[in-house]
């Protein structure tokens, strides 16, 4: 075992596992594994999962939905069944460690929180709207809860796109 400079002991160098890593995964070792390397697949992976226990929750979600237009049922249900089906394709393929996954699924996850944070803000367009013609304020309660109750699942999208975000730029 040699000393670092920092005093901490840490395994000399194996040129095995070094061979074909950047200068910048040969600086971040620990017991010989080159962890900055091997982390960021890692969390890709863990970050993959959920998108595919999701997948047929987005489909249910436009299966069971009740928009009084035939037209505006069949847009919704193609476009959430073809965001069904990417997610869980890029959730395995993230799963599977390829590293392209990860802005696949930084895409799907701001398509999420555009979804359902837009969906808040146009609820609560409505309660203005439908305020400003009753000339009371009921509405406009209503389409405030409508929002925040819509607005949660758009915050775990917005908060899975910035972790998503980081992920890309690490393997990058």
């Amino acid at each position: 075992m040699f000393r670092s400079t920092s005093g901490v002991r840490e395994a000399p160098p194996n040129p095995s596992l070094e061979s074909g890593l950047s200068t910048a995964g040969r600086s971040a070792r620990t017991l010989g594994v080159v962890k900055a390397h091997l982390e960021p697949l890692h969390m890709l992976r863990r970050r993959s999962w959920p998108w595919i226990a999701l997948a047929p929750v987005f489909w249910i979600m436009a299966a069971f939905s009740t928009v009084e237009s035939n037209v505006a049922y069949w847009v919704q249900f193609w476009a959430f069944t073809i965001y069904s089906i990417l997610s869980a394709g890029v959730g395995l393929a993230g799963v599977l460690g390829r590293p392209w996954a990860a802005p696949g699924l930084l895409v799907l996850a701001c398509i999420g929180a555009a979804y359902f944070i837009g969906a808040a803000l146009v609820g609560v367009g409505y309660g203005i709207w439908g305020s400003m013609q009753r000339g009371h304020l009921a509405p406009f309660g209503l389409s405030v809860l409508f929002a925040v109750a819509a607005s949660l699942p758009g915050l775990l999208f917005v908060r899975s796109a910035s972790n998503l975000r980081s992920l890309v730029k690490q393997l990058a």
